[in-house]
């Protein structure tokens, strides 16, 4: 699926630079869709995101202290994206997106690391897709 053109400029420039991972990390719950990022080293990871789609929930997680914000960026295949950020530091608190989606849709998701709000992406993982 060509999802919005892959949220084109999104991550697109940070996926050529990324240390991708696209494992499921430790902490994913039954039923979610998880991926993570690397910190560049590719020994560690930088954060990730997992999407339940039962509840339409995102949790995104930052699990390495390098300045970073860690970002879930998403569209579905009725035309609906966003972005699901987590500002907390290192091990801190993951943050929550609750939405309310179409149910039997498409969504479509990656996790990726930024500079700040408006700074340059970094690494992002490849992209997950999933039935909500």
């Amino acid at each position: 699926m060509r999802l919005m053109t892959r949220l084109a400029t999104v991550a697109g420039t940070a996926t050529l630079m990324a240390g991708v991972m696209t494992g499921t990390p430790a902490n994913a719950a039954a039923g979610e869709v998880c991926l993570s990022v690397s910190a560049g080293d590719f020994e560690h990871t930088a954060g990730g995101a997992c999407f339940k789609p039962n509840g339409d929930v995102f949790r995104v997680f930052d699990t390495w202290a390098d300045g970073m914000r860690v970002v879930a960026v998403w569209g579905t295949d009725y035309g609906r994206s966003g972005q699901c950020t987590n500002t907390n530091s290192a091990n801190g608190p993951q943050k929550v997106c609750d939405y309310d989606m179409r149910e039997g849709r498409t969504i479509e998701f990656q996790v990726c690391t930024r500079d700040g709000a408006t700074g340059p992406w970094h690494r992002c993982s490849g992209w997950k897709e999933t039935t909500i």
